[in-house]
């Protein structure tokens, strides 16, 4: 499972690194941005909530003229925050739509946003 791993140092900065909790700590990752070392680090599990993309649709159909079709459309993506599982929107939607619809699973776990899913048919 991926979590965040929380770093602060003597200066009170706070950095953050989003992995799998069994993955080997480097020693850049025990520094901050400002060049302190990491006087404590602690595990954090992520809430479980799905994660919500917008992916664009644009891509070019011909590339030697850069034709591109569905420019500024965008895919729905719901997903675990590990990535395991994922369900993409079948149709791209404009910014305002594609926010809307992202908005309907904000907060949601993946049990509730799968059954929001299937009611809306995405």
């Amino acid at each position: 499972m991926k979590v965040y791993w929380s770093y602060s140092c003597h200066e009170n900065h706070v950095w953050y690194i989003f992995r799998p909790e069994d993955a080997t700590e480097s020693p850049a990752d025990c520094r901050c941005p400002f060049g302190h070392d990491a006087i404590s680090m602690r595990k954090d599990r992520p809430v479980d909530e799905v994660q919500i993309t917008l992916r664009p649709a644009g891509r070019y159909v011909n590339p030697p003229s850069k034709t591109i079709a569905q420019d500024n459309l965008y895919y729905l993506l719901i997903s675990t925050i590990e990535g395991t599982q994922e369900w993409c929107s079948d149709k791209a939607y404009g910014w305002e739509t594609a926010l809307q619809k992202a908005a309907i699973f904000r907060g949601k776990t993946l049990e509730h946003a799968k059954q929001f899913w299937d009611r809306l048919k995405l």
